[in-house]
């Protein structure tokens, strides 16, 4: 769900460029290929969202990266998966070698915290803390609160919000934003094109008549203009979305790091119904989720279950326990091709009192089980419990309920080298003008349209403008400007 509107037999758009410096990556859901020769050369993440499947291939090898989205299958999510990684192999040219039969896949199936992992990393390289992810994609928006250092997942608040979305009147007479396919009427995306803030070139032939029929349905059900219905429909889901960050964070003083394939169009509005100054729009926005399964180290757990008392006559049976699961992490770190000194493993017991359900894992240190290091589990699970959930059951048998072995892949980023300041005169990457609907300008508006692929380090430019791309569009408003970071994001500031 990276793109805001639907492409019915649209084969994909693609985009290509350096990151910068070669660097090992991975992808914790993505899928990933090595060469028996150069292992773990080729890295793919695959981010399966409701309306797109985007996809990111890296060379850690020369620095090169692909980033490309296809069509998603609903009714079988593994097709659009399946075609997402044949294309990337025949891009590559690993289609005309005989090694790629033979190439590992891992899962490919993403969930928010991809996106917020590289929104993170790339607010980080702009220097910027107190971040407020938004990712806004086709069928919904997920958004957080993300801290330097913290990894992000707790606190996601997902909203049925995209650029699918339907807009109707509720029995009240109120317009209203809902989930996609709840009923006929106009989507957010049909507003957009309605009032040019999207290109209506930019899609398939007929696209923008019917979104005009659609708001315009609407427009005479609530007694008012065409522009006006469909402005009404992006201040409504603004409302949603702006409801969603307070619920989440304090939004005065934060960044807004605004991702997926809507988040970028809606992000200028929506920051200034928060009062926030400050907009990140990472370089690959609408691509964020995939090259976000390139960011985070590759991780698998192995456990076993072994009810018995925690007691010295439980030390063979830990060992064991422990010893086979170690044979099946240095199994799976081989079948993964991870050097070895990549490799991480650590310990674990899962401990409760006797007679109650609320096991508490312990860390178990590397080497020979002994006795004393089954004695230290026990304070230190006391401790814990004690802490969590108020009582130590003095006297209670501490009992083991399993044995667990985590391996992790500990492989380098992605590089992001910083490109040289080019100066701000951004005419280069200027392909036009279009008119936008703006009520922040009074209604039509002559806006310069920029192309993000152009832009470079340090150029700016005064809103009204659109910056387009691949993979999305990004909407200046009057009184805002955007300049671009050393690491090519967009940072947009508001004047006004």
């Amino acid at each position: 769900m990276r793109l805001a509107c639907p492409l019915p037999g649209w084969a994909g758009w693609q985009s290509s460029g350096s990151l910068g410096s070669p660097a090992l990556v991975n992808g914790t859901s993505g899928a990933g290929a090595a060469r028996e020769d150069q292992p773990m050369a080729w890295r793919i993440g695959v981010d399966a969202g409701g309306t797109f499947t985007d996809v990111c291939l890296f060379d850690d090898s020369t620095g090169r990266v692909e980033l490309w989205k296809v069509a998603s299958t609903p009714d079988d999510p593994a097709r659009g998966i399946a075609q997402g990684i044949e294309a990337a192999i025949r891009r590559t040219g690993l289609a005309d070698d005989a090694a790629a039969a033979r190439l590992p896949v891992r899962s490919a199936v993403s969930d928010p915290v991809a996106g917020l992992l590289a929104a993170q990393e790339m607010a980080r390289l702009a220097g910027f803390d107190g971040l407020i992810s938004f990712d806004m994609g086709g069928t919904r928006t997920a958004v957080a609160l993300l801290r330097a250092g913290e990894v992000p997942g707790d606190g996601i608040r997902l909203v049925d919000a995209g650029g699918d979305s339907i807009a109707c009147l509720d029995p009240k007479g109120r317009l209203t934003v809902g989930p996609g396919n709840s009923g006929p009427g106009p989507t957010v995306t049909d507003a957009n094109l309605v009032l040019q803030t999207l290109s209506p070139d930019r899609l398939p032939g007929g696209r923008a008549a019917l979104a005009r029929a659609a708001v315009g349905a609407l427009a005479g059900t609530m007694g008012t203009d065409l522009l006006s219905a469909a402005q009404g429909i992006l201040s409504a889901v603004t409302a949603t979305l702006a409801q969603a960050i307070r619920a989440v964070a304090p939004p005065r003083g934060s960044t807004l790091v605004a991702f997926g394939g809507a988040g970028p169009l809606h992000a200028a509005r929506l920051a200034r119904e928060l009062d926030i100054a400050r907009i990140l729009v990472p370089r690959h926005a609408g691509t964020l989720g995939a090259l976000g399964l390139l960011l985070a180290d590759l991780r698998a757990d192995f456990s076993t279950n072994l009810p018995m008392d925690l007691s010295a006559d439980a030390l063979p049976a830990i060992a064991e326990a422990a010893g086979l699961l170690r044979h099946r992490a240095a199994m799976w770190f081989a079948g993964q091709k991870i050097p070895a000194q990549a490799r991480c493993i650590s310990r674990s017991l899962e401990l409760r009192y006797a007679g109650r359900a609320d096991e508490l894992p312990v860390p178990l240190p590397d080497g020979p089980v002994t006795v004393a290091m089954l004695a230290a589990a026990a304070k230190v699970f006391a401790a814990a419990h004690r802490l969590i959930h108020g009582d130590t059951a003095e006297g209670a048998t501490v009992q083991l309920v399993t044995v667990r072995v985590a391996a992790a892949g500990l492989l380098a980023r992605p590089g992001f080298a910083p490109r040289p300041d080019a100066g701000p005169d951004a005419t280069a990457a200027r392909t036009g003008s279009r008119a936008v609907w703006l009520p922040e300008a009074g209604g039509w508006a002559a806006c310069p349209v920029y192309d993000r692929d152009r832009l470079d380090a340090g150029n700016r430019i005064a809103g009204p403008a659109i910056v387009e791309q691949m993979d999305g569009t990004t909407v200046i408003l009057p009184g805002m400007t955007a300049q671009v970071d050393p690491t090519l994001n967009l940072v947009l500031r508001d004047g006004g």
